[in-house]
């Protein structure tokens, strides 16, 4: 999350810390309203017009709550649920995780004595501050259950959105259109961006007044820098980590690729991974127990 900018630098909250993004879109429904109108792309006469929260408290220890997660549930009209969640940081099971929670909350409805046919549909939203789908450039996916033959919709009552903000592109900061606004709305709190929106949209002037007003409560702000802190720490463990990892991973896969290239009668590529590893800073005695090269050769590398 190497795109959280210091408190000292900017008075405002990042709408991506928890704490403060579900004090904008749980405990405001117009904020939800509109944000989820523009996720949905619903038709006029579809539109979301009213919610009733589920999940409004705050628990007490949240400070101190380590999940990377923090949604916002609310129910419709018609029984149907949508969530809006914020994912902070990623882990290689999050897609699955992703499954496992729309499945919880599609069954959360059904108690005892209760038919299938009181199940709702359930639409979750998932603002991501990572890239999840590598293959496609575009910052919002809408998966749903079709046929994969005639690629007709089946099973309406799934459908998760997902929205990748560090995929939406500076040129959007131009003309952005309406879900954009709101996407920039989260992406980049800085006063800059935030004037130039609420100019534009009167639905984030309020959401941006909201975020004002929140960001100069002293009390609040002790909640939100504990949490601003986990996630700065956080992402500091997970880069070293990943550095860690990707150093190791580079070492194994060259002294592998050394040993298949010898194996393989490739001197060549055996002397070229040499060259890559020894760059690494790998000891020469190492790079020539792993690749059967003599020290001479090694050092004219």
């Amino acid at each position: 999350m190497d795109d959280i900018v210091p408190t000292e630098t900017k008075k405002l909250f990042d709408p991506k810390i928890d704490f403060c993004f579900k004090r904008i879109f749980g405990h405001k429904d117009y904020n939800f309203i509109d944000f989820a109108n523009k996720v949905l792309a619903l038709k006029e006469e579809n539109k979301i017009v009213s919610v009733e929260f589920l999940n409004l408290e705050v628990q007490k220890t949240y400070e101190e709550d380590k999940e990377s997660r923090f949604d916002v549930l609310a129910k419709l009209k018609d029984g149907s649920r949508i969530s809006i969640e914020m994912q902070l940081g990623h882990d290689s099971q999050y897609e699955k995780r992703a499954l496992y929670y729309w499945s919880k909350l599609y069954e959360d409805p059904l108690q005892e004595n209760m038919r299938y046919k009181d199940l709702t549909k359930t639409v979750a939203i998932h603002v991501l501050n990572f890239n999840l789908f590598h293959d496609k450039d575009s910052f919002h996916s809408k998966l749903v259950v079709a046929d994969e033959n005639t690629q007709q919709r089946r099973f309406h009552d799934f459908e998760v959105h997902i929205i990748e903000i560090k995929k939406l592109s500076k040129t959007c900061y131009d003309e952005p259109n309406p879900l954009e606004k709101w996407v920039l709305f989260i992406k980049d709190p800085s006063k800059e961006n935030l004037e130039a929106l609420a100019m534009q949209d009167s639905a984030i002037a309020t959401a941006v007044k909201d975020l004002e007003i929140l960001s100069h409560d002293p009390k609040n702000r002790v909640l939100y820098e504990a949490r601003r802190k986990y996630w700065l720490d956080f992402n500091s463990q997970m880069s070293d980590a990943r550095d860690e990892g990707i150093a190791e991973g580079i070492a194994e896969g060259i002294a592998e690729g050394i040993a298949e290239g010898i194996a393989e009668g490739e001197t060549r590529k055996a002397l070229d991974m040499a060259k890559k590893l020894k760059l690494l800073g790998i000891p020469v005695g190492t790079i020539k127990e792993a690749s059967g090269l003599s020290e001479e050769e090694i050092n004219q590398l």
